[in-house]
């Protein structure tokens, strides 16, 4: 059945009727040129009144569209067509159940088909709700769905994904002052991020939440009393944990307390700029005389969660993309990628479109090209023996096509090894 995104009565804002035909490649054109978002809007619109433009484009208009509400200062107009657009997502799942001609906000929808990208539905569910438990249990229940459709193979995409929506969770907790919830909220991730597997996104995300229990420790001191001890109390507490904090970390809080006003206010520049060297014991005075307040925590969340979604560093104060990794073998385990119980015939194919995936996503680029060694390393052992685990590198090659659309693309192939079991990711050297 086909989803319900065109319909006139999910905008809260129609533009006027044009003759003009609009493409998604003059979508992409305009953003890039960054035309005036009003008139990125409309375009928005007309396209998805476009019977040509498929479903799946379409719902990517859709979070293209309540983005571009949200960066033109039409905050009201994205949380209503949010609704709408919820609303009607949830009907087309739930038709025998629904009743019809009556004001309400539905739940978000299961998306059991998988055809809604995910960072539409956290957009939605920002948009379409109040900040309070209620969200909370909703965002609970998207990590539920998460973690069921996820495979061991998705794990850093799961738990970039968590990661986010532990903070989402964070935020509804700091805007109600439950500052308790939230010191055992995080101090309970903190235990489970030391079972789990480590690495680079690993260490960030425990020196992120860490700095945050720590601030949400000084806000439940203070609720309770706000005694001579404080700040010996604070500093005898966390010291040791303030002192393992990553330099990122605390770049990023000086940041916003440099450019973000406690109170929204007193939001007119200029503001004191403040060095990424602060000590625990200024930290607690600035929690202690409302330096740091629910808008600062937001707004450090709000840049940790572009750095999750986007992959971007903050560099002298401003969100700039992380540089891509160069030269890496990496094992690739086929049959955590739903390769198993594939009919014979379908096992090559479907291991060439997840190796393409694994390196899209580790590459960052869409142009993905595969050595013809890889091939012949995957029918080697005859139309039922396609390997469940492969060694490959992936390496960025120049591309010097004249109508490339990307500038590097990403070309994979087969590392000879005994045996793929147990290897990890290494980068490889320019002289191997």
């Amino acid at each position: 059945m086909e989803l319900p995104l065109s319909n006139s009565s999910l905008f809260a804002r129609i533009p006027p009727s044009s003759s003009t035909t609009f493409t998604l490649e003059q979508l992409n054109a305009d953003i890039d040129a960054q035309k005036p978002f009003s008139s990125l809007i409309d375009m928005t619109f007309h396209l998805l009144q476009d019977p040509s433009v498929g479903s799946e484009n379409k719902l990517k208009l859709w979070k293209i569209r309540l983005t571009l509400l949200l960066l033109g200062s039409m905050l009201p107009v994205a949380k209503r067509e949010a609704v709408n657009l919820n609303n009607a997502l949830y009907d087309s799942e739930n038709q025998s159940i629904t009743e019809k001609n009556t004001p309400r906000v539905n739940p978000l929808p299961k998306n059991n088909n998988g055809l809604i990208d995910h960072e539409l539905l956290v957009l939605m569910l920002r948009l379409k709700s109040t900040p309070n438990m209620n969200l909370v249990n909703e965002f609970y229940k998207l990590s539920y769905q998460l973690r069921l459709r996820s495979s061991s193979a998705d794990r850093e995409t799961l738990f970039r994904r968590l990661s986010r929506i532990s903070f989402d969770v964070a935020v509804v907790l700091v805007v109600n002052k439950s500052y308790a919830t939230l010191v055992n909220l995080l101090g309970s991730i903190l235990h489970e991020m030391k079972l789990i597997k480590k690495g680079d996104h690993y260490t960030q995300h425990a020196s992120n939440v860490t700095l945050l229990w720590i601030i949400a420790g000084c806000l439940l001191r203070l609720s309770v009393a706000k005694g001579p001890t404080y700040l010996d109390e604070i500093t005898k507490e966390y010291g040791t944990y303030y002192d393992g904090l990553l330099d990122s970390t605390k770049e990023a809080l000086s940041t916003v307390l440099s450019q973000v006003a406690p109170l929204f206010q007193n939001s007119e520049p200029p503001l004191e700029e403040y060095q990424s060297d602060l000590s625990l014991e200024q930290l607690a005075q600035f929690v202690k005389v409302g330096t740091i307040t629910s808008r600062t925590i937001c707004s450090l969340l709000g840049i940790w969660d572009l750095q999750y979604c986007y992959r971007f560093q903050l560099k002298d104060a401003r969100l700039i993309p992380d540089e891509i990794k160069g030269d890496s073998d990496n094992s690739l385990n086929l049959a955590e990628r739903k390769l198993h119980g594939v009919h014979f015939k379908k096992r090559a194919p479907k291991a060439v479109k997840e190796i393409k995936k694994f390196a899209t996503l580790h590459m960052r680029t869409t142009d993905v090209r595969l050595d013809p060694k890889l091939n012949v390393a995957l029918w080697k052992r005859g139309v039922q023996g396609v390997p469940f685990r492969l060694r490959l590198r992936i390496s960025r090659k120049r591309n010097d096509e004249e109508d490339a659309k990307e500038k590097l693309f990403a070309l994979v192939e087969p590392v000879p090894v005994a045996s793929a079991k147990g290897l990890h990711t290494t980068v490889v050297e320019d002289d191997e």
